[in-house]
């Protein structure tokens, strides 16, 4: 979703639509991550990833990157559960959303 919001009040649209008794509008749903990189490379098989959805140079290198992380997994499996494994720490030290890309 892309907004522009021009509240002074509030910075991220959740605190804003909740200030408002709006935010049960807003939905959130979370993936575990071997259905995310299954879904992850149907989209990139139906053309559809960084390079076709941000035509510029940041959509360039998120892609590259994007492709960096295919080539360097070898077996899927295998870095599903590492990455599984490191959220799962993750989780016990933080509330950060994971992210599939690596540096």
């Amino acid at each position: 979703m892309f907004t522009k919001l021009t509240s002074k009040d509030h910075i991220d649209l959740t605190g804003y639509l909740k200030s408002r008794s709006l935010g049960h509008y807003l939905e959130r749903y979370d993936i575990d991550l071997s259905s995310a990189l299954v879904a992850l490379k149907d989209l990139q098989l139906m053309n559809i990833n960084y390079l076709t959805l941000f035509p510029d140079l940041q959509g360039a290198a998120l892609e590259a990157n994007m492709q960096k992380f295919w080539i360097d997994t070898h077996d899927v499996a295998t870095e599903v559960n590492a990455v599984a494994k490191a959220a799962r720490a993750d989780r016990k030290n933080s509330s950060t959303a994971l992210s599939v890309i690596r540096p």
